[in-house]
């Protein structure tokens, strides 16, 4: 009964629910063009594959991936973040691999939250977000994003009484497109910071942006009170492989380190 009650408080994936209506109306002999969880339909890098291919003749990757064996993705994430935001972290401390942006999302609000805090999130959000919130046991407070501010949030509406422990954004964002500037994470992070607030930022498609515009970090605005989560699914067409990694706040990153610890192996490498 705790299960089921537990189970029943979490809200059902909406990529489930499509899965199984296009299982349906495939079974009916209907064409389906699918849409609904806009997967790349593009192939990864050949290098990527390469590699991949090499790895699973190598008889070192057999074994469960520990931490240490993660150092040469690890170190690829900080060069990453150095060459392309101008932000330096510490590959061993601040880096941490990911199955996936999505499930890092998931173990890191159990690891900096106890149930009953509150998470300030987008509305309309991704809807994981909800979620990985209500796994957690938190209280959602929703920041209505309105065209008049770019679908940008107004912090400024957040009531006097709430004291919430995250604020979870992402820009680009999904569902909008909406972008954000380097001040906004900027004036984010201060008011994050002024009121012990940890500022989580999805960072998905980092690199999915049109024209002259780049998005930033959130981590050009400092590493104290920040983590940003950033993926290969979509920039690398490599949704299937789960691999992602999150960095900033030393703290928080070991405190997600400790969650994983508990219920998972990291990415193979």
């Amino acid at each position: 009964m705790w299960l089921s009650g537990r189970a029943g408080a979490v809200p059902g994936s909406v990529f489930a629910l499509m899965d199984a209506a296009k299982g349906e109306a495939r079974a009916a002999g209907l064409t389906v063009t699918d849409l609904s969880i806009g997967s790349s339909d593009l192939p990864p890098p050949d290098a990527v594959l390469d590699v991949l291919r090499d790895a699973t003749r190598d008889a070192a990757t057999y074994r469960y991936p520990l931490f240490s064996d993660t150092a040469p993705l690890r170190e690829a994430a900080a060069d990453y973040l150095s060459r392309r935001f101008g932000v330096t972290v510490n590959a061993d401390a601040e880096v941490l691999p990911l199955i996936g942006a999505q499930e890092g999302l998931a173990h890191l609000l159990l690891a900096v939250t106890d149930p009953g805090d509150t998470l300030l999130l987008p509305d309309p959000c991704y809807p994981p977000y909800l979620g990985a919130a209500a796994v957690a046991g938190l209280n959602v407070v929703t920041l209505p994003l309105r065209p008049e501010r770019g679908f940008l949030p107004d912090l400024g509406s957040v009531p006097d009484g709430v004291r919430p422990r995250a604020l979870l954004l992402n820009y680009p964002n999904n569902p909008t497109s909406a972008v954000a500037d380097a001040a906004f994470f900027r004036e984010v992070a201060a008011w994050c910071r002024a009121r012990g607030t940890l500022l989580i930022h999805d960072h998905p498609y980092a690199e999915l942006t049109f024209g002259e515009y780049r998005a930033p970090s959130a981590l050009e605005a400092g590493l104290d009170g920040v983590v940003e989560l950033h993926s290969l699914s979509k920039t690398h067409h490599m949704g299937g492989f789960r691999v992602g990694f999150a960095a900033g706040d030393a703290g928080a990153v070991a405190a997600l380190a400790r969650v994983k610890g508990a219920v998972d192996f990291h990415p193979y490498l």
